[in-house]
């Protein structure tokens, strides 16, 4: 399987060196497109004028840098699967910048973004087999790193365009735009820092990266459901695809290379009734609005505002985030050791929906000239006790008197 991916990886970079080559020398000698066929009007929604510039730009950095990851990638040297990602990386990068840049999408677009993520995942298998130690996580910090870039375009481009939500309601463009404050200053720095800690395997990092990774597929399934169509569409659901998978991945790693941790039962205990308290405190707020909308027929007033359908949040928590926190709470009252191994992602999770909260209440206030209530002072309160649980449950804290780790086949 390795020599496969190693050749087709050969294959891929050798097709996508010498296009790149090719195109940015027909780009800089006829500056007009016209060699390509590619009309100047492509450019209205750019800073170029002409072609002479983005001709550059591919022949040097998918071009030339190609070339030097192809040698390296066929001749096994250094850390070619670290050159193999960082290709992928440039090329998604690149294809992207063009889609936000002339307003459109072709199909070449979607073939050489498949081409970029095909290296990505390349990359990870490559560098698999030249991790034979096993004292590396790539897989982590790879995905991470692809996801981080894809959040910071989103986010930068919703906050700098001033049009780019113009379709939404005002509320709903306003939490947009905060929750693109939130993802770009908050979460790429949480999943940046959590996934290098994971990748050198530091105790409990892969906990709170699962936490991170969670957070961002609960926000972009709002993303893709809730947000009118536009031209981020395909990021909103390669985001929301990542962060599924990577939970995905978490819960995997929890079974098939399990930790053995001994919480003292009063954290557990304590644990459990505050994740049951959340699930009660939530559920009777979500209720509180929806069920007299449901007796009198009344669409509730905060979805007047965000001018939406049905309020994603809702959805979200009631069918599936609250029951999974009451489940949970329970199991942990019981000792369960499943449970357990979702306790930091979930507080870490908690962490990181109680800031993102607090800040839209106070950030859509002051844009509106209103007070912000009581809304944010709550939230920091729930998030600085999320904290406080989480701290207990790290492994490493006193109350975490044994944490081992237990090799697949003696979990077996």
């Amino acid at each position: 399987m390795y020599k496969a991916i190693h050749i087709a990886t050969l294959i891929v970079l050798l097709l996508n060196t010498i296009g790149a080559l090719a195109g940015g020398l027909l780009l800089m000698y006829a500056p007009d497109g016209s060699l390509l066929a590619m009309p100047l009007h492509y450019l209205q929604h750019t800073p170029f004028s002409n072609f002479f510039i983005p001709g550059i730009i591919l022949f040097t950095c998918n071009g030339l840098t190609g070339i030097v990851t192809t040698l390296y990638t066929f001749a096994k040297r250094g850390r070619y699967a670290g050159m193999v990602f960082a290709q992928g990386t440039v090329l998604c990068g690149w294809i992207l910048s063009q889609v936000l840049l002339l307003h459109t999408v072709y199909f070449l677009h979607i073939v050489m973004a498949a081409t970029g993520f095909f290296l990505v995942l390349a990359a990870i298998a490559l560098y698999s087999k030249q991790n034979k130690s096993g004292t590396r996580n790539p897989t982590v910090l790879f995905l991470s790193l692809l996801m981080a870039a894809l959040i910071i375009v989103v986010s930068l481009t919703g906050l700098t365009d001033s049009e780019f939500y113009s379709v939404e309601s005002t509320g709903w463009k306003l939490q947009a735009i905060g929750q693109d404050f939130i993802d770009l200053l908050l979460v790429t720095p949480a999943l940046l820092v959590t996934a290098i800690l994971a990748f050198y395997q530091k105790r409990g990092a892969l906990s709170f990266w699962a936490g991170v990774v969670l957070y961002l597929a609960y926000t972009f399934v709002i993303y893709c459901f809730d947000v009118h169509f536009n031209r981020l569409f395909l990021a909103y659901c390669l985001l929301l695809g990542l962060s599924f998978y990577c939970c995905l991945y978490y819960l995997y790693n929890s079974i098939t290379v399990p930790f053995k941790i001994t919480v003292r039962s009063k954290v557990n205990a304590a644990t459990g009734m505050y994740f049951m308290f959340i699930g009660c405190l939530f559920y009777l707020l979500w209720l509180s609005e929806i069920l007299p909308a449901t007796i009198t027929g009344i669409i509730p007033l905060s979805l007047q505002q965000a001018g939406l359908y049905t309020n994603p949040v809702h959805v979200l928590d009631i069918a599936i985030l609250l029951p999974a926190l009451s489940i949970t709470g329970v199991l942990l009252l019981k000792n369960n050791s499943a449970a357990k191994a979702i306790v930091i992602p979930l507080l870490f999770f908690f962490v990181l929906m109680d800031i993102t909260i607090g800040f839209l209440s106070w950030y859509m206030a002051l844009k509106n000239n209103e007070s912000a209530g009581p809304a944010p002072v709550i939230m920091g309160a729930l998030a600085v006790v999320s904290t406080g649980f989480l701290i207990f449950n790290v492994p490493g804290h006193s109350a975490v008197h044994e944490v081992n780790h237990i090799a697949p086949q003696q979990a077996s």
